[in-house]
């Protein structure tokens, strides 16, 4: 039987990236033409895109393509894939709010043009979550369109076919090109900005000789995938298809993914490789994560801020639309805005949409389905007479201050340091890479302290510290100042930590050092509706790697916890725990990078960030820590939600979504502790995501309060 090779050609968007936001607009407006017209002209063509959010817009301003596309979408010969609102970060991204932009994409397709989305996608996207194959399931997905998909920790490239096991058990079937099976950039240079055109010739040969390598791939069906990102597309592929089919023992044809998925026989997945759900995927990019810091804190609080409004909407039976906001939090969430990928005008822009979705949302408090955890940081506390030495006792806390410099805190008995130091390395690598020299100078965080205050419930600990000498040692820096605030709660023994840094530099990783009375060599980290346990890792040959990871909104080690907010990138190095909160966006940018690396182009200036600290924190199950998490990124005051709204809801499930649904309200839970368990009639199996309805309002209302019936 003659190989068959389906060519999909398929275009990538960028929303955000190098360029500014209208170029983008306006090059994707080109495109869209150009390949509905090449449609039109060669009635056999396929063609595929993905996102809805660029799609609604470029439609929004053509509305006379509008037929055509319903058309050529009921013919199936174009594809969408994926069908979100935007291409989200897997790795910063929460559950609820990847969900959300599933659906309010695939929504669109659905109402516009009665088009169902059967391929999950998210190409180009950096992350690769464990829970993803139960995402995709959970949203209806058959099979799921494999992209970026890294080495695995045990080795096995992933490209191809394969199966995927989430942590839940979940399986997805997995589709990507093998190998080389792929063309990018429609026969141009693999630099797009390169000054020499490429000729007509030129690019017809380089796309004739990559589909030509197709016939040595293995099977009776062989993907191939032609795409682009900002490049003009070919319009005479269907010759070079022609030319192929005269002169190859293959047979090469148009199709789309969901073509190819369905020429490959159900005993074709009986022996397809499995990965199994222990497999470690998600270290993948996290080195994008630690520039442009703003970029990611605004979208951490944003997606928070959202998900108290609808809490709120939902228990009072009101009927906001949040879908503006939710589609400027997609934007921001984008994988090359919130990774921080991208130029300062973009940044502003970015921050832009953070303040117009604020003020749609703009509510007094969070509203959350369980007991609120967080104590009250905000007390009033009077000023102390500082001593240069103190040794000052405060529940179970001592702080022990020497020369005017905090030399220590304990915690019952057990001694944490000053909690965080700074440390700084030179850092070897691109935004793309974990690489670095593994060059350390070490700066102790012994401030100079400059306040201490005092209420019932807080002891409230301020100091700063600059650092002339450490700038003599090490060229990656012109200017470093610090403040920090030390909150500590009495009968919690919660500690919230707000840094301020002032920096000038480039070429260098700045990182808070987490102290710890013993050494770690692992940890456990939040993740899309799980947690991940991580370990020291060294960088070795495989520069996607690396040895940080990313985390949400929490990481656990065996004596503390500590809650982030916006700076999501870990690494266990030398015993300690660090939290990364600068890699240097300039020293190796790609090659391709329009931007000069000057101080325009870096992430400089006054920066803040907002830590909870917990001593003992290993002791919290992590359902307690999802929670936490999830309150402390509100940087709202809390407030319960209706009496007996998830009543009798046990430790190990995490209420993270609530919406109205007419007269009746959708929860979405997720079991957080690997236990089997039943709460509500539901049963939860280990780390299983479920939606349910639990409640529905009547017309009666008693005090302004809505009756709530339990039902099935």
């Amino acid at each position: 039987m003659k190989k068959t090779v389906h060519v999909v050609l398929h275009q990538h968007f960028d929303i955000i990236w190098r360029r500014n936001v209208a170029w983008y607009a306006q090059r994707r407006s080109e495109l869209y033409r150009q390949a509905l017209k090449l449609m039109l002209e060669k009635e056999h063509l396929t063609f595929t895109f993905s996102q809805a959010l660029p799609f609604r817009e470029f439609l929004g301003k053509n509305p006379e393509h509008r037929k055509v596309v319903k058309n050529f979408l009921a013919e199936g010969r174009l594809e969408i894939i994926g069908g979100m609102e935007t291409i989200c970060d897997l790795n910063m991204s929460s559950g609820v709010a990847i969900l959300h932009n599933i659906e309010m994409g695939k929504e669109y397709f659905q109402k516009e043009f009665g088009y169902q989305i059967k391929a999950g996608a998210f190409e180009d996207a950096f992350g690769v979550c464990q829970q993803l194959p139960q995402i995709l399931k959970l949203s209806g997905y058959s099979f799921y369109k494999a992209g970026r998909m890294p080495v695995s920790s045990d080795g096995n490239n992933l490209s191809g076919n394969f199966n995927w096991q989430g942590k839940d058990g979940t399986v997805i079937r997995c589709i990507s090109s093998s190998g080389d099976n792929s063309s990018w950039g429609w026969g141009y240079s693999d630099n797009p900005d390169d000054t020499t055109p490429a000729t007509y010739e030129t690019r017809y040969r380089k796309i004739f000789n990559n589909l030509l390598k197709a016939a040595e791939t293995d099977g009776e069906n062989v993907l191939f995938t032609i795409t682009g990102e900002e490049h003009d597309i070919f319009g005479d592929i269907d010759l070079i298809l022609d030319d192929l089919n005269r002169n190859s023992s293959c047979r090469y044809v148009f199709s789309t993914f969901s073509g190819y998925y369905n020429s490959l026989p159900e005993v074709f997945w009986e022996r397809t490789p499995l990965i199994e759900r222990d497999t470690d995927l998600s270290r993948i990019f996290t080195g994008c994560y630690t520039s442009r810091i703003d970029s990611k804190k605004n979208s951490r609080l944003l997606e928070h801020r959202l998900a108290a409004a609808e809490t709120g909407a939902a228990t009072k039976k009101a009927d906001e639309d949040f879908r503006d906001a939710w589609q400027k939090l997609f934007v921001m969430q984008f994988h090359d805005a919130i990774c921080g990928c991208h130029t300062r005008e973009n940044a502003e822009y970015l921050d832009s949409l953070h303040r117009e979705a604020l003020n749609a949302v703009d509510i007094p408090f969070a509203e959350v389905p369980w007991e609120p955890q967080l104590p009250d940081f905000s007390t009033a506390a009077a000023n102390l007479s500082l001593p240069a030495d103190i040794v000052k006792t405060f529940g179970d806390f001592t702080i022990e201050i020497k020369d005017s410099l905090l030399k220590g805190i304990k915690y019952g008995g057990t001694d944490y340091g000053p909690v965080c130091s700074i440390c700084l390395r030179e850092e070897n690598g691109t935004l793309w890479t974990e690489e670095y020299s593994g060059k350390t100078c070490f700066y102790t965080d012994m401030g100079q302290v400059e306040a201490m205050m005092e209420g019932s419930d807080i002891l409230v600990l301020r100091a700063s510290s600059s650092a002339p000498a450490f700038l003599k040692m090490w060229p990656g820096f012109s200017h470093l100042t610090w403040n920090k605030q030390y909150i500590f709660h009495k009968h919690t023994g919660m500690v919230k930590i707000a840094l301020e840094m002032d920096w000038l530099g480039n070429s260098t990783e700045i990182s808070l050092r987490w102290e710890s009375p013993a050494k770690i060599n692992e940890c456990v980290a939040e993740t899309p509706f799980s947690s991940m346990r991580r370990e020291s890792l060294r960088p070795s040959g495989n520069t996607m790697q690396g040895d940080v990871f990313p985390a949400l909104n929490w990481v656990k080690t065996s004596h503390y916890a500590v809650i982030n907010r916006g700076t999501p990138a870990h690494a266990v190095r030398d015993g300690k725990l660090e939290t990364v909160v600068l890699r240097s966006p300039v020293k190796r940018w790609s090659p391709w990078f329009p931007v000069t690396p000057d101080y325009s182009a870096w992430d400089n200036g006054v920066r803040k960030f907002a830590f909870l600290w917990i001593p003992c924190g290993g002791c919290l199950n992590n359902g307690s820590l999802h929670r936490i998490g999830m309150e402390f990124n509100f940087d709202l005051p809390l407030k319960k939600c209706v009496s007996g709204f998830v009543s009798g809801l046990p430790r190990n499930l995490v209420v993270c979504g609530i919406s109205g649904k007419g007269e009746k309200v959708e929860v979405l839970i997720f079991e957080a502790d690997g236990i089997d368990c039943v709460w509500n009639e539901n049963h939860f199996l280990p780390y299983e995501i479920k939606r349910v309805y639990i409640c529905e309002f009547h017309e009666e209302e008693i005090s302004g309060q809505a009756l709530i019936a339990q039902t099935e």
